[in-house]
């Protein structure tokens, strides 16, 4: 995150996580996106973590996901993981 993101609203959002997720930002809880099956889209999970961010640092996002049978080892984490700032109007 820039150093010019302190004190915007911020955003973290996993477009397609399956098939459950916990996220914790600098070492502090950030969410939870419950179980669904992995045909049910869509499978977005989004936090706001404009507490948790250090804007213009290092910061470290930890995922956890949870699978419950071998036929879902290959879920998770679907597509990129991005940061943003909702645009103001």
């Amino acid at each position: 995150m820039p150093a010019s993101a302190k004190g915007e609203k911020t955003i973290m959002c996993i477009p397609t996580v399956e098939p459950e997720a916990w996220v914790w930002i600098n070492g502090k809880f950030a969410g939870h996106m419950p179980y669904q099956e992995a045909y049910i889209r869509p499978a977005e999970m989004e936090c706001n973590v404009t507490k948790l961010i250090h804007p213009g640092q290092v910061n470290e996002i930890a995922v956890r996901i949870q699978t419950l049978s071998p036929a879902q080892e290959a879920d998770g984490i679907l597509s990129r993981i991005f940061i943003y700032s909702p645009v103001k109007k």
